[in-house]
């Protein structure tokens, strides 16, 4: 949930694998376990008018020029080599270079066909992808414009033709079909041309992969969210009006009480009438073309914006700012969707987003930052809940240490809040990143690891094999993975000893005394061998690395477990 690039970016897809045989949807991940697959970059400035916005940072992971296969592929197969299910990522925006308005070209088809590629590598190797749309392109304005026109179906006399001067691209003016109602972000959920265009692209992104590859569909590879992390902007209209009265016509007019300064207000409910007019003009549209592909729809905590309640905009100070300043980007003008309301709509699946900063105390506060997005008033919920996202950052976190246990405390508290899901944000180049280090966060949040995700199995990676490092503990289990070994052959480490121990390595073999000791145990399988080594008088064995191979094998990690 990063508001400098995150918010400005379109696409996601998460992956998954393990079944899960709930309602209709039955390809559909028991538990999802994974990272976030995104790159960004800086790109030339791309301007937007729904809503108004320029930015210059992307997702590029799967654009035309830099998609690689091999990168895809060696990625996938390292995740997926630790039980991993599930990956996440943002396509962008770049649905439809170099087509342009007018030119009949609304997607770029190197976009799709990556796309596809990305999925068909994702299902063979046993995952499940789910797609999360952003930005309307801007090959669809046409559509959207339409609401001006009296011979469309959404005409509405109340929008007007207009013109802007987009930020951050004042040299030039544009026109766009004003709401009345609402400006900025707010156009998203509540403009009648900008849902229809929304509904328009979704469709017709799975109709083109469909065309290119059937059985992506009919298979039940995939899901898709119709935007990430929607939000409301406190700051823009309709929420901007701070007294008096408002009336807006979504599915029928009526009249809203601004004013802050009422305790009454019907601010809230507003925000929360926007939303379901949202939810209920998209999910019921994409399903009756699609109906077996299931909806997510993401929201984030309130907490990590800097507010204590969901119900932000019936506060006083119009935003429910809580006045916790230590987070970089607080105040923070985003109001996350109520999950309570997207509980109402017809998703299949709500995933939340969070992260264990400890925002205005000393400790993270599961419990506070649960509550702030009422997920303690979704203990009877049909509905999944997963973790869509939740990251560490080094400004909390200094130490790669401190970030992976803080990431592995995170998912170990929210099973017990019905999460059932799990996606850390990054597998690359971020705050803190899954590969970064010697994958201590990578290999503590996966599945090979950690198979029961509310429990912790205290894993500590030891990568390359050259490191050299002393670790303390009364049990010791070595894993050897290796995507080339071959089973016979023979593998050597050293065990050393601080006083008067005998350990025990689970085959009957015993070693013990003062000093140094050499270990040889056979490869009986090719992909992970391990073995547990225990203390039989005391708890401080020691296990040294590095750890050695004889040469007719060669390791790519050892975990010791402790």
């Amino acid at each position: 949930m990063k508001q400098t690039t995150k918010a400005l970016i379109g696409i996601c897809i998460q992956i998954a694998v393990f079944l899960f045989a709930a309602g209709s949807h039955a390809a559909i991940p028991a538990q999802l376990r994974g990272n976030d697959y995104v790159t960004v970059d800086t790109v030339t400035p791309r301007t937007f008018l729904y809503p108004p916005i320029c930015f210059s940072a992307e997702a590029t992971t799967f654009d035309p020029d830099t998609y690689s296969t091999a990168t895809v592929t060696a990625d996938l197969n390292e995740m997926r080599s630790v039980g991993y299910n599930c990956v996440r990522s943002f396509l962008g925006s770049r649905w439809n270079e170099p087509g342009k308005v007018g030119s009949g070209q609304r997607l770029n088809p190197k976009l799709i066909e990556n796309t596809v590629d990305f999925v068909q590598r994702a299902r063979d190797r046993g995952f499940f992808v789910v797609f999360s749309f952003g930005f309307v392109p801007t090959s669809y304005y046409d559509q959207i414009d339409d609401v001006c026109d009296p011979a469309s179906p959404i005409y509405d006399p109340t929008y007007s033709i207009q013109p802007i001067t987009v930020p951050n691209d004042p040299s030039t003016t544009y026109t766009y079909a004003a709401c009345p109602y609402a400006e900025g972000y707010n156009l998203l959920f509540v403009h009648k041309g900008v849902v229809r265009a929304q509904v328009q692209l979704v469709s017709d992104m799975l109709d083109a992969m469909s065309a290119i590859d059937a059985t992506l569909v009919a298979q039940g590879a995939f899901a898709i969210e119709i935007m990430n992390e929607p939000y409301f902007d406190s700051e823009c209209l309709p929420f901007s009006i701070t007294d008096g009265t408002l009336t807006v016509t979504l599915d029928q007019a009526r009249t809203y009480n601004m004013d802050v300064t009422d305790p009454a207000n019907d601010r809230q409910l507003l925000a929360d009438n926007m939303l379901r007019y949202w939810l209920n003009h998209t999910i019921p549209a994409i399903k009756a073309r699609y109906p077996s592909v299931p909806v997510i729809v993401s929201t984030f905590t309130p907490y990590t914006t800097g507010r204590s309640l969901a119900t932000g905009f019936c506060n006083p100070n119009g935003s429910g700012f809580t006045g916790v300043l230590n987070y970089p980007i607080l105040p923070d003008k985003r109001q996350p969707m109520r999950a309570t309301v997207i509980n109402e709509s017809a998703a299949d699946i709500i995933s939340v987003h969070g992260s264990p900063i400890p925002l205005g105390a000393p400790t993270y506060d599961m419990s506070h930052d649960m509550r702030s997005a009422e997920i303690d008033q979704l203990t009877t919920t049909t509905k999944r809940l997963i973790i869509g996202e939740f990251w560490v950052p080094r400004q909390w976190f200094p130490t790669i240490e401190s970030a992976a246990s803080n990431a592995v405390s995170f998912q170990m508290q929210s099973v017990a809040w019905g999460f059932s899901g799990w996606m850390f944000w990054n597998w690359k180049a971020s705050d803190w990143s899954a590969c970064d280090s010697d994958r201590s966060i990578h290999n503590m949040l996966s599945p090979l690891f950690r198979p029961d995700p509310s429990k912790n199995a205290d894993v500590r990676i030891i990568h390359p094999v050259s490191a050299s490092t002393w670790y303390y503990g009364l049990n010791a289990e070595i894993e050897w993975m290796s995507n080339i070994a071959t089973a016979g052959n023979n593998f050597t480490f050293s065990l050393a000893f601080d006083g008067e121990q005998k350990i025990d390595l689970g085959s009957g073999q015993g070693y013990g005394g003062r000093g140094r000791k050499t270990v040889q145990l056979p490869v009986t399988h090719a992909d992970v061998n391990a073995f547990r080594a225990t203390s039989v008088t005391r708890p401080d064995l020691l296990a040294e690395v590095p750890l050695t191979l004889d040469a007719k094998t060669s390791a790519s990690k050892w975990f010791l477990y402790r």
